[in-house]
């Protein structure tokens, strides 16, 4: 084990410490965390607090709800993860990742505070961005379930309204093999009287139940909120209003639609006129979720789908907007996700598909990849050692009217934004 880092220690020595002596292996569960946030006293925050799960959409749910706020003049704090290149990316302030003093200063008050405490990789991260938010006067708190939701440690703070962007089968090892089951642990960030808000169209039962439950008034898609869209704007409209002809930028318009419910419940504590939202939905950004990466030809897209679900998003998106030349892949998954049905996700969107080896600890080969592909009739595969490697070979060969598509994992975008 590394010795704690002294008081003149770097963020990188601390990180350092944190990842030889904190596991980054999940451990869900409140008890630890919980204890150390108590020892720290930063549960209570006198500003609302929007929690939000998913399995899919939670990071543009984020990422909107952020920018919305932040164009009606209020101080945000968001936390997400995980990060692409800088640890920082996790904690933002009014949009901008905190600095490096900033993280030093709140994992030495930790670490002082809760030293006799076990805590994982995750759990120090949460309890670092309260700690950071607590120390700022924000007008608002927005925090991202890192898994599931019922055990996941930002479920330590309660909410003043909740979100669950969707339901889909991911992390059924922890979550449980079907959609009721992680409905359930996504629901786990309801609280009894606060609102919580469902975008998913075909919300299951395991959630409408535990709501009634707890008496947490739910809006549903669908029910109490609807969208509609062409392929330049959308359009929202529930109890509370309408806005028409709406900006269609990175996100899915059910994202959107679930955040602007979510932002209508919360108008008597954080009113917000028609004009920041709109400027808010333009504005908003998330990296690796259909980002343009700049390429010397043709065009690049970045994108960390890595479930049918979000693959089969992604797919609908690339086929909306068509190109004149190839679309060509560079995928790479972890083994324990549903490989083959992201790839059936795209049914015969690419012409090529570039197979590089992951460099992460789950990683899938890129012979699996190759072989799964082959069994779903794509036979145009190119296997590398590296995303980099991949990733050069597959510009180096695109034309003007070309576009490449990096996806699988949040792994395999990271390593092509590792070449900028």
């Amino acid at each position: 084990m590394l010795a704690p880092p002294q008081h003149n220690a770097t963020l990188t020595d601390w990180l350092q410490w944190l990842e030889a002596n904190h596991p980054r292996d999940i451990k869900l569960g409140l008890e630890r965390v919980r204890a150390a946030a108590d020892k720290l006293k930063i549960t209570e925050f006198s500003c609302p607090v929007i929690t939000v799960a998913g399995t899919n959409g939670k990071g543009s749910c984020v990422a909107l709800l952020d920018a919305i706020y932040r164009q009606a003049g209020y101080r945000t704090g968001t936390f997400t993860s995980p990060h692409f290149i800088d640890y920082n990316e996790r904690v933002c302030l009014n949009g901008n990742a905190v600095t490096d003093s900033q993280l030093i200063n709140a994992f030495t008050i930790i670490h002082h505070t809760c030293a006799n405490i076990p805590l994982t990789y995750y759990e120090y991260s949460t309890l670092a961005a309260l700690v950071i938010f607590q120390q700022q006067a924000l007008d608002v708190v927005i925090l991202e379930v890192g898994l599931g939701g019922r055990l996941d440690a930002v479920n330590i703070i309660d909410p003043s309204l909740s979100i669950v962007s969707s339901i889909a089968l991911d992390h059924m090892e922890w979550l449980g093999n079907t959609r009721d089951s992680i409905a359930r642990e996504k629901a786990g960030i309801f609280r009894a009287g606060k609102p919580a808000v469902c975008g998913c169209l075909e919300p299951p039962q395991s959630l409408l139940d535990y709501a009634n439950t707890i008496g947490a008034p739910l809006y549903l898609q669908g029910r109490d909120f609807q969208y509609q869209e062409d392929a330049t704007s959308w359009s929202w409209s529930s109890q509370q209003g309408e806005y028409t002809n709406l900006a269609k930028t990175f996100f899915v318009a059910q994202n959107g639609a679930t955040v602007l419910m979510a932002v209508e419940l919360l108008q008597n504590d954080l009113p917000v006129a028609e004009e920041a939202i709109r400027a808010g939905i333009l504005q908003a950004t998330l990296r690796g979720r259909r980002q343009s990466w700049p390429v010397a030809n043709g065009e690049c897209l970045l994108d960390v789908a890595h479930n049918p679900h979000s693959c089969a998003a992604l797919a609908d998106y690339l086929v909306e907007r068509p190109v004149n030349g190839r679309q060509i892949a560079v995928f790479a998954m972890l083994a324990d996700k549903d490989i083959a049905g992201c790839i059936a996700a795209f049914g015969d969107n690419f012409s090529e598909w570039h197979l590089p080896a992951l460099d992460a600890e789950r990683g899938a080969g890129p012979a699996r990849l190759a072989t799964l592909l082959a069994e779903a009739g794509q036979a145009n595969v190119q296997l590398y050692d590296s995303v980099v490697e991949a990733y050069h070979k597959a510009t180096h060969g695109l034309g003007t009217h070309d576009r490449l598509v990096v996806f699988g994992s949040f792994h395999t975008v990271a390593a092509v934004m590792a070449t900028a």
